[in-house]
């Protein structure tokens, strides 16, 4: 592989090769089309991974692709037949585009390197670009799509009523944590310290049965909860009961 191909994020830029895994030609075609103004080559299709790793002695060790994109099939061992592939070309960049429901099936090809980027079908043809070029210069990316959808598919399946369970302050706190907010942010809108908001967060993942704060999070999306302006019950204490003092300073 061409050692300038890591800087290809950068002006004057060589031109990018790719090929193309398991994909259609009328689908593949068009994917070529949109891929080449971008200065992205895709100088071979193969209908499988097989395919392609049967064609592997034929190729030279400089023509080797930049990049690999497997277009993958639910029906067929695809995650296999990659790891075969990044064996015959180490060099060569994997990138996987499968269906949301997949997701969860690429994760350990993701975590072990084999995979350096897994991106959803239903991506935009003008994004792809990007993404590959992000691949090929040495990042590792998982579109937002699958990785909500990895995430959601691995939290426990529950019902909006397991919130009941939950304080106020404890769903506002899950409220910000739905929109992103690390905890010193939501520390500082809940008028709290970052340690209190911690254990609160610990406690209330325990309540919905979720393993992590990004689990927390798409329930916190899933089921619309939105931080809403800030009430007297929502400055209680951890117990639910108001701070010392804050009621008579209210009312001073």
């Amino acid at each position: 592989m061409r050692p300038s191909m890591r800087a290809s994020l950068v002006g004057d830029s060589p031109e990018l090769v790719l090929w193309f895994l398991g994909v259609n030609a009328l689908v593949g075609e068009a994917l070529k089309n949109a891929l080449a103004e971008e200065d992205l080559s895709v100088t071979q299709f193969y209908s499988t991974v097989d395919e392609a790793l049967d064609n592997a002695g034929e190729t030279a060790p400089d023509a080797a692709p930049d990049a690999a994109i497997v277009f993958a099939n639910a029906q067929s061992d695809d995650c296999a037949q990659v790891e075969r592939f990044k064996k015959a070309f180490a060099d060569t960049k994997i990138i996987v585009i499968c269906s949301d429901g997949m997701a969860n099936d690429w994760e350990p090809s993701v975590r072990s390197g084999i995979v350096n980027c897994l991106l959803s079908n239903n991506i935009r043809k003008r994004y792809l670009s990007s993404f590959v070029q992000l691949a090929c210069a040495g990042h590792d990316v998982v579109s937002k799509s699958l990785y909500l959808q990895k995430s959601a598919s691995a939290a426990p399946r529950i019902d909006k009523s397991s919130l009941s369970a939950l304080s106020e302050r404890e769903k506002l706190i899950m409220a910000y944590l739905g929109q992103g907010y690390p905890n010193k942010l939501i520390a500082r809108k809940i008028d709290s310290s970052e340690a209190a908001v911690k254990l609160q967060l610990r406690r209330l993942m325990k309540k919905v049965n979720v393993r992590n704060r990004t689990q927390a999070a798409v329930l916190a999306a899933k089921f619309g909860l939105k931080p809403e302006k800030k009430s007297p019950s929502l400055e209680a204490g951890p117990n639910g009961d108001a701070p010392s003092g804050q009621d008579e300073r209210r009312n001073s």
